[in-house]
């Protein structure tokens, strides 16, 4: 697809089209519209335009930069359009590195009793705690202990299991 293809091309105002095969080339200042088409707002350097316009910052954004996983604080600036790109665009690499990000490890240990089997299927029926620990003859604590630790909400509902109350 090309620019000229897009449903809002009329009336699009936007310096980056996602639709551009040379927007590498281009660049983005704060000021200037950003692509509005619904397709396309899950893309993570139009998520980081909204995010640096919020900020109004001086200076023009390559898409070397807008692609870049790095904190968005309020002070940032862009490139000075007046001086060579290059020289500035490695200072600025240095200065806002990549976000390292933490695996999420999900806790898979299994119950260790018959009673905590029994809690954990009352939860993905959608028992409440205080329903749960009056059955069972457990405490509320308990019960909310096993929902946090195996990150099962309030309102949880196992749909994929065999419900042996509709059977």
């Amino acid at each position: 697809m090309y620019p000229e293809e897009c449903v809002l091309y009329d009336k699009c105002l936007a310096s980056l089209c996602p639709l551009d095969k040379n927007k590498d080339d281009l660049v983005w200042y704060a000021v200037e519209d950003i692509c509005l088409l619904p397709d396309f707002q899950d893309l993570f350097w139009i998520k980081r335009q909204n995010l640096i316009c919020k900020h109004i910052p001086k200076g023009c954004f390559t898409m070397e930069m807008l692609e870049r996983d790095c904190v968005v604080e309020i002070d940032i600036k862009g490139l000075d359009p007046d001086e060579k790109r290059e020289p500035q665009l490695t200072k600025w690499m240095e200065n806002h590195p990549i976000i390292k990000r933490k695996k999420v490890k999900m806790r898979n240990k299994e119950p260790s009793h018959p009673k905590h089997d029994k809690i954990l299927q009352l939860i993905r029926y959608g028992w409440h705690n205080k329903a749960i620990a009056g059955y069972l003859r457990t405490t509320i604590a308990e019960v909310i202990y096993y929902r946090r630790y195996y990150r099962l909400g309030r309102n949880y509902y196992w749909w994929g299991m065999d419900d042996e109350r509709n059977t």
